[in-house]
C-alpha cells in the first residue's frame, strides 16, 4: 500500500472519527432536546392540570355565588313582600281608624242634629203654648175690656138718665 493509500485511509479514518464525533454530539444534542421536550410535556401537563383545577374552582365558586345570589334574591323578595303586606295592613288599619273616627264624628253630628231638632220642636211647642196663652190672655182681656166697656156704658147711661131725670135747673 502506498502512501497515498495510507494517507487516504488515514483521511477516511479521520473523517470517520470526525463523523462519529459529530454523530455523537448530535446524539447528545438530540438527547438533550428530547429531555427538554419531555420536561416541556410534563410542564404542559402540569399547567393543564392547574388550568383544570382553576376552572373547576371557578365553576364551584360561580355555582356557590349563583346559589347565594338566588338565596339573597329570594330573601329580598320575601322581605319586600312582607313589607308590602305590613304596609297594606297598616294602610287598612289607618283606613279603619279614620273610618271609625269619621263614623264617631258622624254619629256625634247626627246626635247634635237630633238634639237641635228636639230643641227646635220644644221651642215650637213653647211658641205655640205662648201663642195659645197670649190668645187666651187676649180673649180674657178683651172680655174684661168688653165687660168694663159695658160697665162704663151702663154707668154713662145711668148718668145720662140721672141727668135727664133730675130737674133741670
Amino acid at each position: 500500500m502506498g502512501i497515498r493509500e495510507v494517507q487516504a485511509e488515514e483521511e477516511v479514518k479521520f473523517l470517520k472519527e470526525e463523523k462519529d464525533k459529530e454523530v455523537s454530539e448530535k446524539t447528545v444534542e438530540m438527547d438533550q432536546i428530547n429531555a427538554e421536550l419531555e420536561e416541556t410535556k410534563r410542564s404542559l401537563k402540569s399547567a393543564q392540570l392547574d388550568v383544570e383545577a382553576v376552572k373547576t374552582d371557578l365553576e364551584n365558586k360561580t355555582a356557590d355565588f349563583e346559589e347565594r345570589f338566588k338565596l339573597q334574591q329570594e330573601n329580598f323578595e320575601s322581605e319586600v313582600s312582607r313589607k308590602v303586606e305590613a304596609a297594606e295592613i297598616q294602610k287598612q288599619s289607618s283606613v279603619d281608624e279614620v273610618s271609625k273616627d269619621l263614623g264617631l264624628k258622624l254619629e256625634e253630628a247626627l246626635n247634635s242634629l237630633r238634639q237641635k231638632e228636639q230643641q227646635l220642636q220644644d221651642a215650637g211647642f213653647k211658641e205655640r203654648e205662648l201663642e195659645q196663652a197670649m190668645d187666651a190672655l187676649k180673649n180674657k182681656l178683651e172680655g174684661e175690656l168688653n165687660s168694663a166697656n159695658e160697665v162704663i156704658q151702663a154707668e154713662r147711661q145711668r148718668s145720662t138718665e140721672k141727668v135727664t131725670r133730675s130737674p133741670q135747673r
